[in-house]
């Protein structure tokens, strides 16, 4: 059994994805329907150096969302002055 084991973890090849930081010190939130999950954009984000916030507050740098709305994150984004960009733009 021990030997089969062995075997199988031979033939597995680990790579290990390596963070970039590109979005290092940057605070995302998200509103509105995406043609990706949450989950995967927030993957993304994370990915790269960046955080996700559920709420958008002062210490947010950019909203994102396909399209303008009436949303309360959107509406706190546009008074705070906060960045709205769309998928395509992240």
């Amino acid at each position: 059994r021990r030997e089969e084991i062995e075997s199988i973890i031979d033939q597995v090849k680990i790579t290990k994805i390596q963070k970039q930081n590109s979005l290092q010190n940057l605070n995302f939130s998200i509103t509105g329907d995406l043609s990706i999950s949450r989950k995967e954009l927030v993957n993304l984000i994370e990915l790269h150096g960046g955080s996700f916030t559920s709420q958008v507050s002062k210490h947010t740098n950019y909203l994102i969302t396909n399209s303008p709305s009436n949303s309360s994150k959107y509406k706190t984004a546009q008074k705070l002055g906060i960045i709205i960009i769309n998928e395509e733009n992240f």
